[in-house]
């Protein structure tokens, strides 16, 4: 059984258990919220390289599409050039208009 010296020691102790405890408990809240903060930071990092990547793949798109209406703009081109005569005036350079100069 304590005898009264141990009582001031034992509440010291206690005391001193207690605060660490309320210390213990206000570094696991700093430590949640500083998780919270990175994860919410992480997010945000990562935002960037996702639209970027989005983006890469709509350029992607859009030049296959140019090229391919540009192969067929040629193909047209080619077509015309090839259906018109060799021999054949433009409508331009027409045999009436060649007076005027």
């Amino acid at each position: 059984m304590p005898d009264g010296a141990d009582e001031p020691r034992l509440d010291a102790v206690g005391s001193r258990i207690n605060a660490e405890a309320g210390l213990r408990a206000m570094m696991a809240i700093d430590q949640a919220t500083l998780t919270a903060r990175l994860d919410a930071q992480d997010h945000l990092l990562r935002a960037p390289a996702v639209t970027q990547s989005e983006h890469g793949a709509q350029l992607r798109e859009l030049a296959t599409e140019q090229a391919r209406l540009a192969e067929e703009q040629q193909r047209a081109a080619g077509t015309v050039t090839r259906s018109r005569p060799a021999s054949a005036p433009s409508s331009a350079c027409s045999a009436g208009t060649s007076d005027r100069w």
